[in-house]
């Protein structure tokens, strides 16, 4: 990963400067562009504020269509941090600072493998490789999660976390525990 990436001027915060904002919602955030097979993504990472305390679990969120890993889905990405997760987040392609025509979605299967890619890199690094790992899709992008556990290798993933998710599960698919935790779905894979 490359730190290339620059500042914006105009936060939804205000005029409180990003770092200090960050600091104030209790976690450290880095931003950065990654390479794939399939184009380059715009990536950031939430993790908890005192990097003496160990994550306790990795979360890799995947936005909306039309959307992006900007303040509105940091929030989601922020609270996660806050309860003792690593988060990585990427811009889909077509989406936000990341390559592709805007909001044009073309193979979502490449889509999903150009995330896909970038999470499985923070996946198997020696940091996070023995942590529970979980996908999160918020609406469009609980279809493009959905397609990157079926393009995942068994077992590499604890979980499936979604949001309003774009898709409909077939009886025969369900799988077999379901927990609700208010506004999102958590799926365990067993």
């Amino acid at each position: 990963m490359t730190s290339d990436v620059p500042a914006t001027t105009a936060n939804f915060w205000g005029d409180m400067p990003e770092e200090e904002y960050y600091a104030s919602q209790g976690v450290r955030n880095s931003k950065s562009y990654f390479e794939t097979p399939n184009g380059k993504l715009f990536t950031q990472s939430f993790l908890p504020l005192d990097p003496n305390i160990s994550p306790k679990g990795t979360v890799y969120m995947t936005h909306g269509y039309g959307s992006d890993t900007g303040w509105l889905f940091q929030k989601i990405c922020i609270n996660y941090a806050t309860w003792g997760y690593a988060v990585f987040a990427a811009d889909l392609l077509g989406h936000g600072r990341s390559d592709g025509i805007r909001c044009y979605m073309g193979d979502l299967e490449k889509t999903a493998a150009a995330s896909l890619y970038f999470f499985k890199s923070v996946r198997n690094s020696d940091e996070y490789k023995h942590l529970p790992a979980f996908l999160f899709g918020e609406s469009m992008g609980g279809l493009a999660t959905l397609l990157m556990y079926f393009q995942s290798e068994p077992d590499t993933w604890t979980g499936l976390i979604f949001s309003a998710p774009l898709f409909v599960i077939p009886e025969p698919m369900k799988p077999s525990k379901v927990r609700f935790d208010y506004s999102f779905c958590l799926i365990v894979c067993q």
